[in-house]
């Protein structure tokens, strides 16, 4: 009966769009390793830390590629490159002093460099525009961007009267606008109301913006006496259980998947006293664990 459930609550979350890419990836380990490649064997150019973002570039199955960190080097030829400037049509970004390197950018002729210092016949130099690194999927939470509003509509104009003939004033048509309906409730049942009633929010910028989360439902403790859900997202971090954020949605279907690992897409808002921010949630994906 819980399986049946638990199926029936995954049909009812729809996955996002395909084509939407997400706009941010937030780091949540430490150490996390930049790479030249979307590959595990692949050179090792640099470390992030635990919360730090990313701008997103692509996503490729399990790697995403990132804009590197201005606390990256790269590497070019010095035979290519005169007073701090490209003189060759094409010039390779290495992510080492070496053309064993993997590439990782690419300037052209008359492209400045951030000069950071030599190796041999190697030009040690700033991240360029032209450059990207990657990072390990499982190891960041995406942020999606989000959804314009569809504007409020046009009211048509109300024509004006026909000018009056024979030097008599213009009959007008009366114009009589309906009062708007009563809404029809029906006896029993549930008249809607706003989600984050009784919550006061964070004058902040960002409120209600669109993020994706990552984690195990578990219902929050009764000594949570600042909770503004009845359950969170939780991960592990060493020997503790951190609360990652409360989540607002259908009880029942929270029940169910109670214990579960799943990503979590919907809407982000701080509310005051809590440490942790309120996901309303839109859609919920079950993290597939291999």
């Amino acid at each position: 009966m819980i399986m049946g459930i638990i199926a029936a609550s995954m049909l009812a979350f729809a996955h996002p769009s395909a084509a939407e890419k997400p706009s941010s990836a937030r780091v949540v380990g430490d150490r996390v390793n930049l790479r030249a490649k979307p590959e595990l064997t692949s050179e090792v150019i640099g470390q992030v830390m635990d919360g730090d973002s990313l701008a997103v570039l692509d996503v490729q199955d399990e790697w995403i590629r990132v804009v590197p960190p201005d606390s990256l080097e790269f590497w070019v030829h010095r035979d290519f490159v005169d007073g701090d400037k490209v003189t060759t049509r094409k010039l390779n970004v290495r992510a080492g002093a070496g053309i064993n390197y993997n590439v990782v950018g690419m300037l052209s002729r008359g492209d400045s460099i951030e000069r950071r210092g030599t190796f041999g016949e190697w030009i040690k130099i700033a991240p360029v525009d032209q450059s990207s690194v990657w990072v390990s999927k499982s190891l960041v939470e995406l942020t999606y961007p989000s959804q314009p509003l569809p504007p409020p509509p046009v009211a048509e104009p109300i024509p004006a009267p026909a000018p009056s003939t024979a030097g008599e004033p213009a009959e007008r048509t009366p114009v009589f606008t309906p009062p708007p309906p009563e809404p029809v409730v029906e006896e029993g049942a549930r008249i809607a109301v706003d989600p984050l009633e009784g919550l006061e929010l964070i004058p902040l910028a960002g409120q209600g913006r669109t993020v994706q989360r990552e984690g195990r439902i578990k219902r929050s403790p009764w000594l949570f006496f600042d909770k503004p859900a009845p359950y969170r997202l939780v991960r592990r971090h060493g020997n503790k259980i951190e609360t990652i954020c409360f989540l607002k949605g259908n009880s029942t279907q929270l029940e169910a998947l109670e214990g579960e690992t799943l990503v979590v897409h919907g809407k982000e808002y701080w509310v005051e006293g809590v440490k942790q921010p309120l996901i309303l949630i839109e859609t919920i994906e079950k993290k597939v664990l291999f």
